[in-house]
């Protein structure tokens, strides 16, 4: 078992699958506990069981009771319920009664998980009564003295893994934070449980999304403008000789129009703000170039130049900073608009 193993430790259906998506399905099952299957909104934790392994291959749910008859009972009426016995491992407490009950059901060939392993001598006799996977609790053990001994337990049960032809898999449960994360993998341990923002958090690191982003960014400015205009069919242009009317409609969903010649050469811009402040309606029946729509000068770029070009332009710290720009061919015609939001990665 060369591989990390990672489990999720819930049973929330649109958690694990935003998880499976955002890492390519690395969780390869699921751990989970019959109260926080009750509360999925389904008929019944068979039917949540169910749905779950449309998502992972594999789910680890308890085997309840407080004899060995008991639990080997609970085990056969939770498989009774149409579940497959090849995907659905049972998670018993290591003791007595636990292994007893792991005896009878792994010659039944019903995987079982013995958990709650604190000691090696637990865990050495769940694995002779034929437990698949054992598991230790890692995030419940927080003083010094708790967390100290459950390495040492760990780092003897891998040992004698390691070193011997017993085919068990050993889990780190109860992981909280990164932290437990990080040692668990330096003690040894290839199958880790935790809620998947506690994986999240672990994949990423402040540094490294710092740098990512910069090299990100530094990518982005180098696209062109044509690829993140808003293009002419999405913002039209007016020309100089137009009523004003013709833009109301527009600014009910834009709030910048190119002003244009004859030639489709721009000449000028208008925006909302311009025709509130020129009286709004009371300004509707007269041109575009007579209401202050045409400019001695304009803030182009041309359609070949890259988004880092027109980085300058949308600088907070800029005096004439603007929030768009007028994106031109090379005959100076209009094709579109570049927003300042484009920068925005």
């Amino acid at each position: 078992m060369k591989n990390l193993k990672i489990y999720l430790d819930t049973a929330n259906i649109e958690s694990i699958k935003k998880f499976q998506e955002m890492s390519g399905n690395l969780a390869v099952g699921v751990t989970t506990t019959p109260d926080i299957l009750a509360e999925q909104g389904f008929d019944d934790n068979a039917a949540a069981i169910k749905a779950i392994l449309k998502v992972v291959p594999e789910i680890h749910i308890e085997g309840i009771g407080k004899t060995t008859a008991e639990i080997v009972e609970n085990v056969e009426e939770q498989l009774s319920d149409g579940l497959d016995k090849k995907k659905v491992v049972f998670k018993i407490p290591a003791g007595l009664i636990g292994n007893a009950a792991i005896r009878i059901l792994s010659e039944k060939g019903i995987r079982c998980h013995a958990h709650m392993v604190q000691t090696f001598s637990q865990g050495k006799f769940a694995m002779e009564s034929g437990a698949e996977i054992i598991s230790s609790l890692f995030g419940k053990n927080d003083d010094e003295s708790a967390g100290s001994a459950i390495n040492k337990v760990a780092e003897n049960t891998i040992n004698h893994i390691n070193g011997s032809d017993v085919q068990v898999e050993y889990m780190a449960t109860s992981i909280r934070d990164k932290t437990y994360i990080d040692r668990v993998i330096e003690l040894g341990f290839k199958s880790i449980t935790a809620k998947p923002e506690v994986f999240v958090s672990a994949f990423n690191d402040d540094f490294t999304d710092k740098i990512y982003k910069q090299f990100y960014y530094t990518n982005h400015l180098s696209k062109k403008v044509s690829q993140f205009m808003f293009a002419a069919s999405d913002r039209p242009a007016i020309n100089q000789n137009d009523l004003v009317e013709n833009c109301e409609a527009l600014f009910k969903k834009i709030s910048t129009i190119a002003v244009v010649n004859d030639d489709n050469v721009v000449v000028g811009v208008f925006t909302s703000t311009d025709y509130f402040r020129a009286g709004g309606g009371a300004i509707s029946q007269k041109a575009l170039k007579d209401v202050g729509a045409v400019k001695d000068s304009v803030k182009t770029i041309s359609l070949s130049s890259t988004l880092k070009d027109a980085e300058p332009f949308f600088d907070v710290e800029n005096k004439e900073k603007v929030n768009f720009l007028i994106a031109i061919d090379e005959e100076k015609k209009y094709r579109g608009i570049l927003e300042n939001s484009t920068l925005l990665v």
